[in-house]
């Protein structure tokens, strides 16, 4: 069984609550898409994997 997490490590943590759009080909490869934050009017378009990392990347950094 897990130990409980400490009350002040729960608060300097929160949850992000995102959508993404992909495009994928007929073999199922990213080709590109966007992150949608629901909690801002953010949108984050991208391409391929790289892209997508780097979009939610920089969604997560812009809401601390």
């Amino acid at each position: 069984m897990s130990k409980p997490v400490p009350e002040e490590q729960l608060a300097a943590q929160h949850y992000v609550t995102v959508i993404m759009r992909l495009l994928v080909d007929q073999r199922g490869r990213l080709v590109h898409g966007e992150i949608i934050d629901l909690q801002s009017p953010t949108q984050r378009p991208f391409n391929g994997w790289r892209g997508l990392l780097h979009a939610l990347h920089r969604l997560i950094a812009g809401t601390e």
